[in-house]
Formats: structure tokens, C-alpha cells, sequence
């Protein structure tokens, strides 16, 4: 056992948050996994009854700002249930036989993550999501006429959905193109968007692994990406699940040699992820950041921004889409305000309090305590991905001190957050002497996963 000093020297040293000491028996999972949920949800209800009556003009169901409770009714949920438990301990089996094969755990991921959802029935999990006056959807109906939306949403920006409207007109125009594939069935666009964001996730963050990693573990690690629970809530049936598939394809391209095909990757990916969420416009200093900090050379960043620019450019010319003007008012849209740091202290305080717990919440004490544990490793034994882990989260920081997120959901709405900080878990889970809790990692992933599913509901 160490004493207090020693105790001191190694949380200086390695950077821990949890004891060394800690050897995660079954005993000690179950009571930190049992001790984060009674806080988390004791929280919650207090919250409900402090701000009920908008005190604070703060909302009841911090910190996680859209949830209710949801238990299950019937027997054959329970059914269902075991069901889940007995299918993940079959797959994991097979997994392991298979030396967690890409495309195995391509097909098996999708189907676990279909099943969780499946537990709130198909018109709660797959239907429901994408209807509502909130919703994308309900702005996605346009017929034959995409170019004209194109062409007013400049004008038409601040009257369309609460999402929409914060959001460039690819968020519309991408539920528009579903609407056309779900043949009358709305559950199916949520199959569409779970199906793309599972295989595009799976190959790609396999694919960087391999090649940043180097060991057999990428498709493991892959496998165990899918199983954090903001994944395998919101990977079905959010718009937010395809922009992380998306970053993380834009991972692969960013640490591939300069060539035409890799410069045609970083252009496609960065105009699709920025035509469909503002927000994304963060990856562009990181991507200048990797170039200046590992290749020595900004050419390929300016080639490929003025490559973007250039798009845009046409779009207005040819479609009069003007990309910068429809960003600035959905900032004013979304602030209208001003920066609450200044107009509301409380509720800005609260607020970024609240955005930072959502992302501990929907990744759980093991994710957190792995990539606490992985960033000193990160730093020392793979420094390109300490740089790109690093420059993803001081940028953020910085997007979330604008009072970006108000309202929270960064569980869901910052799931492109999840490749960067997966970075340090990897680089923690590739030790030798943590293969024992690797082993564990699936379990309690899925584990907090269900227990997380059928509590609940996380959708508007």
C-alpha cells in the first residue's frame, strides 16, 4: 500500500485522477458504477425540485438537460432485456474466436446498437426522434425543389425549426434526401442514419488505429468505440451520429501521406461536416495545427480551406447560398442574449458545468478513468496523437467559454468529441498490464449502455 506522500508524488507524476492502488474487482466496479449513477440521478431530482419554479431562470433537468424517466412495463421488456444481455455475451464470444475482425464488428456493433435501441419499442426509438415541430424532418419536406430551399434559406433561416435554423441548410437537405428513402416508414431514416454512422465509424476508426496504433487491437478498440454509451444511444436515429463518422473518416485522411486523394478526402469530408453543422468549423484549426506541429508544412491546410472557400463561393454565385451570413444569424439566433457570461453569470456558470457532465455522463467512470490515465501516456509514447487530442480539446474549451451548448446535449450534440478523447483510452488500453480491465471494458460499456436505455429517454 502507498502512504499519503507517495500517494501525492504519483498523482503529480502520472496524472491520476483515480488510486493507482485501485485493481477494479467486481466488487469496487460495482459499487464507483452504482456510486456515479445514485449521484448523477440524485442530482437530477434535486435539480428538478431547486429550479422548478425558474428561480434561477435555470433548467429542472440539469445536468442532463433532455431526459425523463422511462422504466419498463411490460414482462416481455424484461424478456427482451436478458435477451440483449445473453445476445452481447454470444457476440463477445465470437468476437474474441474471430480476433475481433473488422467487418465482424462492423455487423455485430450494428446489431447491438440496433437491439439497445429496439428496448424503447420502434415507434419510441426509431420513429418518434424525427417527428415533431422541433425536428429537422419537419422542414425536410421540399418535393423536387432542393435548390430552391438552398436558394432562400438565407431568408427563410430564422422561421424554420429550432434545429434547423442554427443549423446550415445541409442538416434539412440530408432528412430531405432520407425523407425520399423512407417509402412512408419514418422509423426507417433512423435504420439509414445507424447503418451509414456503425460501418463508416467502424472501418475508418479501424483503419486509423491500425496505422497510429500499431499492434492487433484497432479492431478491438473499434469495437469497444461502439459500445460507449452516447454511441450507442445517439447513433441511431441523430444527425449528430453521421458527423461523427464523418470526423472520424476525416482522422484517417488528416495523418495520410500528401497526395491528390488525400487532399480530395480532407476537401470532402470538412465541406460536408461544415454544410452540415456549424459547429464543425472547429476541425479547421485543427487541421492547421497538425500540419504546422507535425508535418512542418501549412500548404496542404491553405489548398484544401481555399478549396472549401472556393465551394462556398460557387454556392452563392450559382445557388445564392451565402454560407457566412446564414453562420452569423444562427449565432444570433442561438445568443439572442448576448454572451450570457455578462448578461446571465448563473446560468452561464451552470451551463458550461452542465455541458462538460453531459460528455462524462454518456462515456461513463471507465471511459473517463482510462483517458485520465491515457494522457500522460499519450504524451509520452505518441506524440502526433497527444497534439491532435490536444489541439480537439483546447478548441472546444474555447467554444464552450463563447457559451456554446446552452442548453447542454453535448451527449449528443458533441459526439465528434468522442474520436478525440478516445485517443488517450486507446494509448491507456494498448498497456500490457491493463489488458485484465480491457477484458472487463466491453461489459461495463454495454453494462451502463442498457442500464442507461431502459431508464430513460434522451430524445426531444
Amino acid at each position: 500500500m502507498y502512504d499519503s506522500h507517495e500517494f501525492r508524488i504519483l498523482v503529480l507524476k502520472e496524472g491520476l485522477f483515480l488510486p493507482q492502488i485501485l485493481h477494479w474487482s467486481k466488487l469496487k466496479i460495482s459499487g464507483v458504477y452504482a456510486g456515479f449513477f445514485f449521484l448523477v440521478l440524485g442530482i437530477h431530482s434535486f435539480s428538478g425540485w431547486i429550479f422548478k419554479d425558474n428561480l434561477f431562470a435555470w433548467n429542472e433537468t440539469w445536468p442532463i438537460n433532455i431526459f425523463w424517466f422511462d422504466f419498463p412495463g411490460p414482462a416481455g421488456d424484461w424478456v427482451f432485456l436478458l435477451v440483449q444481455i445473453f445476445s452481447f455475451s454470444l457476440f463477445y464470444w465470437f468476437l474474441k474466436k474471430q480476433k475481433f475482425g473488422i467487418h465482424w464488428v462492423m455487423i455485430i456493433s450494428l446489431l447491438l446498437i440496433f437491439g439497445s435501441n429496439l428496448a424503447h419499442s420502434w415507434e419510441k426509438g426509431f420513429r418518434l426522434p424525427h417527428i415533431g415541430p422541433s425536428q429537422y424532418f419537419a422542414n425536410a419536406d421540399l418535393g423536387n425543389q432542393p435548390l430552391q430551399f438552398l436558394s432562400d434559406f438565407n431568408h427563410i433561416q430564422e422561421n424554420l425549426s429550432v434545429h434547423s435554423r442554427s443549423h446550415p441548410p445541409g442538416a434539412v437537405l440530408f432528412y430531405a434526401l432520407l425523407g425520399q428513402m423512407q417509402f412512408g416508414e419514418t422509423g426507417l431514416i433512423s435504420l439509414w442514419i445507424l447503418i451509414f454512422s456503425a460501418l463508416v465509424s467502424a472501418w475508418f476508426l479501424f483503419e486509423f488505429l491500425k496505422r497510429e496504433f500499431p499492434g492487433e487491437n484497432a479492431g478491438r478498440f473499434s469495437f469497444l468505440f461502439l459500445l460507449i454509451p452516447g454511441v450507442m444511444i445517439y447513433f441511431c436515429a441523430s444527425l449528430d451520429a453521421v458527423i461523427c463518422a464523418i470526423t472520424i473518416s476525416f482522422f484517417y485522411f488528416l495523418g495520410q501521406e500528401d497526395n491528390l486523394k488525400t487532399r480530395i478526402g480532407l476537401m470532402t469530408t470538412l465541406f460536408i461536416l461544415n454544410f452540415l453543422n456549424f459547429a464543425m468549423l472547429f476541425l479547421f484549426p485543427v487541421f492547421l495545427i497538425w500540419e504546422i506541429a507535425i508535418r512542418k508544412n501549412s500548404s496542404r491546410f491553405f489548398i484544401c480551406a481555399s478549396g472549401i472557400a472556393l465551394l462556398y463561393i460557387l454556392l452563392f454565385f450559382l445557388g445564392g447560398y451565402n454560407h457566412v451570413l446564414a453562420f452569423f444569424k444562427a449565432s444570433a439566433l442561438e445568443n439572442e442574449r448576448g454572451f450570457e457570461l455578462f448578461s446571465m453569470p448563473f446560468v452561464w456558470v451552470m451551463s458550461r458545468i452542465q455541458a462538460i457532465l453531459e460528455i462524462v455522463i454518456f462515456t461513463g467512470p471507465l471511459f473517463c478513468y482510462a483517458a485520465w490515465r491515457g494522457i500522460p501516456l499519450l504524451k509520452k509514447n505518441h506524440s502526433k496523437m497527444n497534439v491532435l487530442f490536444l489541439s480537439g480539446v483546447i478548441i472546444f474549451s474555447a467554444i464552450l467559454f463563447t457559451g456554446a451548448y446552452h442548453c447542454g446535449e453535448t451527449g449528443r450534440a458533441c459526439l465528434f468529441l468522442y474520436p478525440f478523447l478516445f485517443l488517450p483510452v486507446v494509448a491507456f488500453f494498448s498497456r500490457e498490464e491493463n489488458e485484465k480491465l480491457l477484458q472487463q471494458a466491453p461489459f461495463l460499456l454495454f453494462g451502463q449502455s442498457l442500464f442507461m436505455q431502459y431508464i430513460g429517454n434522451y430524445f426531444w
